[in-house]
């Protein structure tokens, strides 16, 4: 099966280390032009960037929230 919001895209990690049981075990931020199962989606494009941008070994992370709150990280 072919699905092409999977063509670019990376795991968050989230409930990964000690399972909290029916929280869910991941988080896929991965292509969409709509809305997601519970993932996060943006358009090709800017998934292509950020996995060209993003260093693993920097340990980064992802912070989901409206713009204006993100002065609070």
């Amino acid at each position: 099966m072919y699905i092409p919001a999977y063509d670019y895209g990376f795991v968050i990690n989230y409930n990964t280390e000690s399972r909290t049981p029916y929280k869910g075990s991941a988080i896929f931020f991965h292509v969409s032009t709509s809305w997601t199962e519970g993932c996060t989606g943006v358009d090709k494009q800017n998934v292509i960037d950020i996995l060209r941008w993003i260093d693993p070994g920097k340990k980064p992370v992802i912070i989901q929230n409206s713009e204006n709150e993100l002065i609070n990280y």
